[in-house]
């Protein structure tokens, strides 16, 4: 993808590359992928759109890679779309609160007497290296490919099917 360019065009596929960004963090860390879905919120037309990225495994397995995944989705609709004019629902309120307030009791639970700010200086360092880590080329390029395969196969992939993509792209030059 040209530099500058988006693919995030309207609300659902800011939703497919907030769900990618989900799926392909959680494959690069080992965890199976059940499905990825992006559904309306709202109305058969909506103006925000959600999505859900399931994973075979239990989701406390690993604070780390709970951390890791719960960020993914944002930093990948960021990259993707540094606009990002389908942040907000209709309300103003980030659509990406529910993963960073994941993030955050994932940290509090793991370091429970540490205080405030220093429980977020290490959530601004985790937030720093998903970016990284979605921005590397290999990634940035199966997060595009699962959020155009998902619009283009009516907004739902199993969990096989977007590993495949995933895979795909990633080993792509």
């Amino acid at each position: 993808m040209p530099a500058g360019m988006s693919i995030v065009t309207n609300a659902w596929m800011a939703a497919a590359c907030h769900e990618a960004g989900h799926a392909v963090a959680g494959l690069a860390l080992g965890r199976k992928l059940m499905h990825v879905v992006v559904y309306p919120r709202g109305g058969t037309v909506p103006k925000t759109s959600d999505g859900c990225t399931r994973f075979c495994d239990d989701l406390k397995a690993d604070w780390r890679k709970d951390i890791v995944i719960a960020l993914a989705g944002r930093a990948a609709y960021a990259f993707l779309d540094p606009s990002s004019r389908f942040s907000r629902d209709e309300k103003g309120h980030s659509v990406d609160q529910d993963d960073v307030n994941l993030a955050h009791n994932r940290l509090f639970e793991k370091f429970p007497d540490v205080g405030d700010k220093r429980r977020e200086r290490r959530f601004m360092v985790w937030d720093c290296f998903v970016d990284k880590l979605v921005a590397a080329p290999s990634n940035s390029r199966a997060i595009v490919a699962v959020a155009e395969a998902l619009r283009d196969n009516g907004w739902r992939l199993d969990g096989a099917a977007a590993t495949d993509i995933a895979r795909t792209a990633r080993n792509a030059s």
